[in-house]
């Protein structure tokens, strides 16, 4: 397990996180393979799923309000997605380990 709290790929998957959050309309499929890239590099660098989830509700902008501010259907609509992006990384963080890349393989 590696200690880095960052790489180049890491920034890279943030990137593309932030700008799948401020596609308008937003892209469920697009947002969710940027979540996925995300929470695949953290965990190469050893982050708990934990840490993984309050980057990405920080890149939305929904928890600290920066997002969705000024129309309240607009914070609920936000509120929505970020619960669905936090149901995609945990799935993704937590799915089952290919065979070929198990221990003992």
């Amino acid at each position: 397990m590696h200690n880095s709290t960052s790489s180049p790929s890491l920034v890279d998957s943030a990137a593309r996180l932030r700008a799948a959050f401020a596609a308008r309309p937003i892209d469920d499929d697009a947002l969710q393979a940027a979540v996925c890239a995300y929470a695949d590099e953290a965990k190469r660098l050893g982050w708990p799923v934990e840490r993984v989830i309050i980057e990405i509700k920080r890149f939305s902008g929904v928890e600290d309000g920066l997002r969705f501010r000024s129309d309240p259907f607009d914070r609920a609509e936000g509120q929505r997605v970020v619960e669905r992006v936090v149901t995609w990384c945990v799935e993704h963080y937590y799915r089952a380990v290919p065979r070929s890349q198990r221990p003992g393989r």
